[in-house]
């Protein structure tokens, strides 16, 4: 949304954009009629390509604005985004305060604390480990105190589950 306030100024389809690696961007689409802004759409994480896909069958012209630009126009083939003014072409503090101030118009107020992050996907730190687990079947394990055991099967996993529960029994049981 902040970086859509730049081109508030403007008529037309604007289409924000973020580079989110791996052929991906943020995006959500608004139209401005040149005094404010409609979100047509909510915040998602897509394929370049799906969004290419998606200009195209609007058959509306657009601007194309963000640090995802040149990811999303590879994907654009032979469609043309309409020309954006350079200054305001990515993101900065003076779109960030217009969505802010916006907000504080419509009476909308929050405190640091209510703030929080919107994910729209998993952070790789956390999705490249999943993506392992999910080829080589198996789960990566860690035991507090004992730190890392490494990859294991759901077979092998279950065994050592077992084994600590009967363990414990043992233990609580012979008392």
């Amino acid at each position: 949304e902040a970086i859509a306030e730049n081109l508030v100024s403007l008529k037309g389809l604007i289409c924000p954009v973020m580079n989110a690696r791996r052929g991906q961007v943020y995006n959500a689409l608004f139209f401005a009629d040149g005094d404010s802004l409609t979100r047509l759409c909510p915040d998602r994480a897509l394929a370049a390509d799906d969004l290419a896909a998606e200009l195209r069958a609007r058959e509306d012209p657009f601007y194309l604005i963000g640090d995802g630009v040149d990811v999303a126009t590879a994907a654009l083939g032979d469609l043309t985004p309409l020309p954006c003014p350079t200054p305001v072409a990515e993101q900065n503090a003076a779109g960030v305060a217009l969505a802010a101030y916006h907000l504080y118009e419509a009476g909308v107020r929050t405190t640091d604390r209510d703030l929080s992050p919107l994910y729209l996907r998993l952070p790789q730190a956390e999705r490249e480990p999943l993506e392992k687990e999910q080829e080589t079947k198996t789960l990566s394990v860690r035991r507090q105190g004992a730190g890392d055991l490494g990859a294991m099967s759901v077979e092998e996993f279950a065994k050592l589950v077992n084994d600590e529960v009967y363990e414990q029994t043992s233990k609580y049981l012979n008392k």
